[in-house]
């Protein structure tokens, strides 16, 4: 007995385990998990640690309980980078008052820092 080529064909390849629109479904979830993976990745990639250079033209953020403390005098420079440091808990009462880029002046260089403001100029402001 002669059998067609196409029926030899079909009963010898093995059918596909999972049906078409399931097969695409597994694959697009697949894919997204993927994608979400790599996003989170690049964005914990964006954060610097503590000395490290922040901000400037990268924009690059802080890790977390740091502030990122630009160079004293870059207030209105889009592309200042600074360094992510720790800000002080408790200051001591030395007047030694220093100016914020925002016009407020403060008691000292600490409490400056504690407040997380940018450094100006030393001084009072103007």
């Amino acid at each position: 007995m002669f059998l067609p080529k196409s029926f030899l064909l079909k009963s010898i390849l093995p059918k596909p385990f999972l049906p078409k629109s399931l097969l695409l479904k597994s694959f697009a979830a697949a894919f997204a998990l993927i994608l979400v993976a790599l996003l989170g990745q690049t964005y914990s990639a964006r954060a610097v640690g503590i000395g490290g250079t922040c901000a400037g033209v990268a924009g690059l953020g802080c890790d977390a309980g740091l502030w990122c403390e630009l160079e004293p005098g870059t207030c209105k420079r889009a592309d200042a980078e600074g360094r992510c440091v720790h800000a002080p808990q408790v200051c001591n009462l030395a007047y030694s008052p220093v100016c914020a880029c925002g016009g407020k002046t403060f008691g000292n260089d600490c409490e400056r820092e504690r407040a997380k403001a940018q450094k100006s100029h030393n001084g009072p402001c103007r």
